[in-house]
């Protein structure tokens, strides 16, 4: 009880509690929540990058094993989602979205703030890789696959170049392998933006959920959540074990895998997909309000084991 209450109260709970405030505060404050996500897609998480990319001390080849991992944990998960939900003939759409729920995690405005606060300050460098990676899948792969095809559907290098995300990326680890340094007047600003990513992130993930409606049958809901919260990282944790990762590497990558659902995705859904399902959305909302009991359990099942 005691460990739990420590995690709980010191890592999980300054979390949601800013998550918390944006849904509470959205219905009275009424924030125009596009232009919130253009500002940290646009603006703030590209600061983020390209500074702490460029200004980490810690080797970047250190975070090898993480680059390779990420695209590989992805496929798997995706794939586990899509053939659990075709083994329970669920619709091809709703296939594709199981896949995507178990795949992609909010490894941004949740998992950067979480492990932060769970792991010793080398792991932020992973975990911004693994940030990176999932940004160059969301804005190419994801894209091209949910995409209409009855409309002008992007190239998957169109999708990955439609934001300064990606670019921002290449830079900070240029500026960072190529030894340079940047005049104080760029870095302060950039350093500044990018401390804002955290709490304006959670804040805003709030504010989304807020939104979130529809109804979706519970037998759906209860599978996003077993295949998020529950297989996912169980799956992670497996894959770590049997590739041989460091133990406190391997315990951040199953504590990573725990995140709720990318919010980005029915961002994108809205934006490029053809498909009304308000299943997406709903997933996002329960993964994400009941993650609190799963990431805390996780944190506890890592240290412990």
């Amino acid at each position: 009880m005691e460990i739990f209450l420590e995690v709980f109260s010191g890592i999980t709970l300054p979390i949601i509690a800013l998550i918390g405030m944006g849904y509470v505060l959205q219905p009275y404050l009424k924030l125009h929540i596009s232009s919130f996500n253009r500002f940290l897609m646009f603006v703030v998480v590209p600061s983020f990058f390209i500074h702490y990319l460029s200004t980490t001390e810690i080797p970047l080849t250190e975070a090898w094993p993480t680059v390779w991992y990420t695209p590989l944990q992805m496929l798997i998960l995706g794939f586990v989602g899509w053939f659990i939900a075709s083994l329970l003939k669920m619709p091809p759409h709703l296939r594709v979205l199981f896949g995507l729920v178990a795949a992609m995690s909010n490894t941004g405005n949740y998992s950067v703030p979480l492990i932060k606060s769970a792991f010793p300050p080398e792991f932020i460098l992973h975990q911004t890789i693994i940030f990176a990676i999932s940004a160059i899948v969301m804005f190419g792969f994801v894209v091209w696959l949910i995409s209409d095809k009855s409309v002008s559907r992007p190239s998957f290098f169109a999708s990955i170049w439609s934001t300064p995300m990606v670019p921002s990326i290449i830079v900070g680890l240029f500026i960072n392998a190529s030894g340079l340094t940047l005049p104080e007047f760029v870095t302060r600003p950039l350093g500044l933006l990018g401390q804002a990513f955290i709490p304006l992130a959670l804040f805003t993930l709030g504010a989304q959920l807020s939104h979130a409606n529809g109804k979706v049958p519970k037998s759906q809901l209860s599978l996003a959540v077993f295949l998020k919260l529950i297989l996912a990282p169980a799956i992670t944790w497996g894959l770590v074990y049997m590739f041989g990762f460091a133990p406190m590497h391997g315990d951040m990558l199953v504590v990573s895998a725990s995140a709720p659902a990318a919010i980005v995705l029915v961002v994108l859904q809205s934006e490029f997909g053809k498909s009304e399902d308000p299943f997406l959305g709903q997933a996002i909302f329960i993964t994400t309000v009941l993650s609190p009991i799963f990431v805390t359990g996780w944190i506890i099942l890592t240290r412990i084991f």
